[in-house]
């Protein structure tokens, strides 16, 4: 599984990432983490839809968000705003 960690200000003790099922917080000492917000819903679990998806790469912009893109067919773009994580499922065509 890939995944995406970046820091997290003001918290030297964690890392927000970004994994197969949605974002989660680590931590740096213990490696421990757990997922915070979660991209899919449980029927789309059930249906296995995060099994055909992977966390590609992400990045923070100037402002702090957070996105990360998940890859397959179609390819979805997610965000974090702050302390708020709102998941902007952007959807793209496959190519």
């Amino acid at each position: 599984m890939r995944s995406k960690i970046v820091d997290v200000e003001g918290n030297d003790d964690v890392w927000l990432c970004g994994g197969k099922y949605g974002y989660g917080i680590m931590d740096k000492r213990t490696g421990k983490g757990d997922y915070i917000k979660r991209f899919w819903s449980d029927n789309e679990v059930a249906s296995g839809k995060p099994e055909t998806f992977q966390s590609n790469d992400g990045a923070v912009d100037k402002r702090g968000r957070f996105f990360l893109c998940t890859i397959s067919d179609p390819l979805s773009l997610h965000r974090t705003d702050g302390e708020h994580l709102l998941p902007q499922a952007n959807t793209f065509p496959g190519s």
